[in-house]
């Protein structure tokens, strides 16, 4: 299991596509992901509200947190803080 692992961090390494480290924070890929990869596939409307929603919704809540340690319990307590602050 740990062969195709790194096999697939490989092979997305040579597509172009960054691979998480442990030093790598949500923000980080974010905002990397923005500028480099959104871009070129995306309208420029589209972009700007992507960006827009990114800072001010996404990497406040998500950006310290590391690429490696996403679990559903953050990502659960994301949304409830999300839809808290709104109301």
């Amino acid at each position: 299991m740990q062969r195709t692992t790194t096999d697939g961090l490989i092979a997305s390494s040579n597509r172009g596509v960054p691979v998480p480290s442990a030093q790598g924070s949500q923000a980080a890929y974010l905002t990397y992901w923005l500028e480099n990869v959104a871009v070129h596939h995306l309208r420029e409307t589209t972009h700007t509200r992507y960006t827009t929603c990114v800072h001010r919704c996404l990497i406040p809540g998500l950006g310290r947190k590391k690429l490696t340690k996403p679990t559903a319990k953050w990502s659960s307590q994301l949304a409830t803080d999300s839809m808290e602050s709104r109301w």
